[in-house]
């Protein structure tokens, strides 16, 4: 019997966005996109939230990039905002009476140094702030954490098979911990599989309970940043899959192929 795992498909609830985060203190607030995606291909939003900003007491402007920009696999030509994401920054600046405050969100390096010239722009904060801190399971809201990776695994031998998926995990770098091992088993499933058939199996996995690592006194500690799910053995074709992990009032998991 040959078994080939071909994909695998990861889902997490509780993942919040800035504008939702921000609704939780300021009730009265107003949004507009600026930028149809991430990309910013279209400069016709602009306005719109230029207008906004002209009649606001404080405007907070999220820019940066996304997975369909930095990726594994992908090449930034640059280290700018794309497409017209610098323009919307700069309008909305020059267009408010009011505070301007910046929001960066990537993994990989931006190049925002032309904010400085801009004098209604306070302060500029990057999301990556806390990556890499290690951070005591007992303290933090644990209750969104769990997550499900469907796993997909095709038979193409000649009769009826089972196959145990072993899926791996690779911690995020922490400064905070010395000793974390470079890969560990994180979990795994035992499938069957007609021959020729394709099979399919869910494996659930809690954040705080699995992806952590104790410190030199004994405490399980969550570290944030990029982690890696690896879903295959060394002899297999390996799935890869990028999982982020952020803290906020919770914990809150995003994860992406590559």
């Amino acid at each position: 019997m040959v078994l080939h795992l071909f994909s695998f498909i990861f889902s997490a609830p509780g993942n919040t966005s800035p504008f939702k985060g921000l609704k939780k203190y300021v009730p009265d607030i107003k949004y507009e996109t600026g930028c149809g995606s991430v990309k910013c291909g279209d400069e016709s939003l602009i306005e719109a939230a230029t207008k906004a900003a002209a009649v606001a007491d404080a405007s907070v402007l999220v820019v940066g990039l996304d997975l369909s920009i930095e990726a594994e696999g992908l090449d930034r030509e640059d280290l700018t905002l794309p497409g017209f994401q610098g323009k919307l920054v700069k309008q909305v600046a020059n267009s408010t009476n009011g505070t301007v405050i910046l929001v960066a969100m990537s993994a990989g390096p931006i190049d925002v140094s032309f904010a400085k010239s801009l004098s209604k722009i306070a302060g500029i904060i990057w999301d990556d702030v806390l990556k890499g801190q290690a951070i005591d399971v007992s303290t933090v809201n644990c209750q969104n954490s769990t997550f499900d990776i469907v796993i997909g695994v095709k038979n193409s031998g000649p009769r009826d098979g089972s196959h145990v998926v072993l899926v791996f995990w690779k911690p995020a770098s922490s400064k905070d911990l010395s000793g974390a091992p470079s890969v560990q088993l994180a979990a795994f499933e035992r499938v069957e599989v007609k021959n020729g058939k394709t099979g399919s199996i869910t494996v659930k996995m809690n954040v705080c309970k699995v992806l952590n690592l104790v410190d030199s006194q004994g405490k399980r500690n969550l570290v944030i940043g990029q982690h890696t799910i690896i879903v295959g053995s060394p002899s297999e074709r390996q799935v890869k899959r990028r999982l982020d992990v952020r803290f906020t009032s919770e914990i809150a998991v995003e994860s992406a192929f590559y």
